[in-house]
């Protein structure tokens, strides 16, 4: 076990002391959900994506057209190989994001 890992098992066991166990566990949920929105606003703002596969409706709404023209770039190669879930089409965030920022 890591140290920083250790650390954090104490700290817990003494909050479960001080404060109700579910305090406690609401308390690191909460930590997780603000942790999880900065992360995702930081992301954003520097232009990263949390995505790594947007849908062709995802990607119509990033890029400003329509799905069909979405499909048509896909099938041109413009966004690399897809993914496919059933009828559904998954395109590289990546891609997907280069070309909105004309990359």
């Amino acid at each position: 076990m890591t140290d920083a890992r250790s650390q954090l098992e104490q700290v817990r066991a003494r909050l479960q002391q001080a404060l109700a166990p579910n305090v406690v566990d609401d308390w690191e949920q909460f930590t997780r959900l603000v942790i999880q929105d900065e992360i995702d606003n930081d992301r954003a703002r520097n232009g990263h994506t949390a995505k790594l596969w947007y849908t062709t409706k995802e990607a119509a709404e990033r890029l400003g057209c329509t799905d069909k023209a979405i499909r048509e770039r896909n099938r041109r190669g413009r966004y690399g190989e897809p993914r496919r879930d059933g009828r559904r089409l998954y395109l590289s965030a990546k891609a997907v994001d280069a070309d909105a920022s004309g990359e």
